[in-house]
């Protein structure tokens, strides 16, 4: 049995949390299934969206908590988090779920200066971790131009999705009605996502299936740019 400790400044809930918290969340009931011990070290319940202080505050405080908890076989650190940690027996692993570094360069004004804050803490975390996760080919290769560390120290792991809990809410749901195959896509239009495989996708399907995209984002103006009939909320 492995002792886990994860480490994330996200508000623990979907609404403040996001996509990220899902992330998290599900995979440490995965691994807890699998009869390992994880602890997590996050914000209260009912915290609300993190500022960047408020996430730097977190990260100071973490310090802390941890001299309280016994020590882990790993830590698991998201994004920034678990920066200021103090080095230990335990493995250190740095779970990067988007290089802030390149979101910065999609921002201006304070969002950017936000996102350059959190990509300098980013970099020096990556850099002080014995293996670096990361969810797609392309956010490992972001890391490795933006933060200059060796592809081979990077593992890429595919975000995690509870199929027992998707299914029995999809067996649960009212029949749907005839009609045409309907997708729906809700995500931060970010270049990472990469909505144009779906949008090529798409294009391959026979009997006039809709594609539905909530969100915006920097890559909005290629989506839009794609030859498919395509519905598209913008949310900005």
């Amino acid at each position: 049995m492995t002792r886990l400790l994860f480490v994330t400044g996200t508000s623990p809930n979907v609404r403040s949390g996001s996509g990220t918290f899902v992330g998290i969340s599900v995979l440490c009931e995965a691994l807890r299934a699998a009869g390992h011990t994880v602890e997590l070290l996050a914000p209260r319940e009912g915290f609300g969206p993190v500022s960047l202080s408020s996430r730097l505050l977190f990260n100071l405080r973490a310090r802390n908590a941890r001299d309280r908890s016994p020590d882990p076989d790993a830590i698991i650190g998201f994004d920034l988090d678990g920066v200021f940690l103090p080095r230990g027996r335990a493995r250190r692993i740095a779970a990067i779920k988007g290089c802030a570094a390149e979101e910065a360069t999609f921002e201006r004004g304070p969002a950017r200066l936000r996102l350059s804050v959190e990509a300098f803490l980013e970099k020096r975390h990556v850099r002080g971790a014995d293996r670096i996760l990361a969810p797609s080919a392309h956010t490992a290769g972001r890391i490795v131009s933006d933060y200059g560390v060796p592809r081979d120290r990077i593992a890429v792991v595919p975000e995690p999705i509870d199929l027992v809990r998707w299914r029995a809410a999809l067996a649960a749901a009212p029949g749907r009605p005839r009609g045409p195959v309907s997708i729906l896509c809700v995500a931060h239009l970010y270049p990472r996502k990469d909505v144009a495989t779906l949008l090529g996708a798409m294009a391959r399907l026979a009997g006039g299936a809709i594609l539905r995209v909530v969100g915006t984002g920097p890559a909005l103006a290629d989506i839009l740019a794609g030859n498919v009939d395509l519905f598209f909320d913008n949310l900005g």
